[in-house]
């Protein structure tokens, strides 16, 4: 546990340095790319936990939720900035 805190907390240190070398495009790819999973995974665990509740489907992993909520999210806020498009 205790490796998980020092890891995390040097993650807001690295980040928080970081901070004032990003551009304003940058800045807002991290905020929207934060933003969407937040509200996806939310309303995806609320759908996906009450169907497991039913007895309709096997209870999700937090793991794949996270890990694939924050991967697509990546892709959604670059192809909304126009990231995505090719040359």
């Amino acid at each position: 546990m205790g490796r998980l805190l020092a890891a995390l907390a040097l993650l807001i240190a690295v980040s928080i340095r970081h901070w004032k070398y990003y551009d304003e495009m940058m800045l807002q790819l991290s905020r929207d790319a934060g933003n969407i999973p937040f509200s996806g995974v939310g309303s995806v665990t609320l759908i996906w936990g009450s169907a497991s509740w039913l007895g309709l489907v096997t209870a999700p992993t937090p793991l794949a939720l996270t890990s694939g909520g924050f991967l697509m999210a990546i892709f959604v806020a670059s192809a909304r900035k126009g990231l995505m498009q090719p040359r």
